[in-house]
């Protein structure tokens, strides 16, 4: 007669646990490495940020002395659309190309 087999549920539940205690082990490494390198990574968007407000400041104080040349020249001031084809004519009120700008 063969033998019963007999259902070992102290096994299964080690055999089941050990694949979920080592996934919930990588998660946590994972988490806590993000959180490890979190603030050299904010400290390093803090100084691009104070590049970016510096070169700001820079590019403002060049157009405000450009801007100080054209008024000494008694020059117009260029207004060009956002797409960078036309340009602002005072003189007529409306949108000109730049080759005819450029051609007076």
């Amino acid at each position: 007669m063969p033998k019963k087999k007999h259902f070992d549920f102290k096994k299964v539940l080690l055999i089941g646990s050990v694949p979920t205690v080592l996934g919930a082990v990588g998660f946590m490494a994972v988490n806590l490495a993000t959180y490890i390198n979190l603030p050299p990574r904010v400290l390093a968007v803090e100084k691009d940020t104070s590049d970016i407000k510096q070169l700001l400041f820079k590019q403002e104080v060049y157009n405000q002395a450009v801007q100080d040349i054209l008024k000494q020249n008694n020059q117009e001031e260029v207004v060009y659309s956002p797409d960078g084809r036309f340009v602002w004519s005072q003189e007529e009120n409306k949108w000109i190309s730049r080759k005819e700008y450029e051609a007076r």
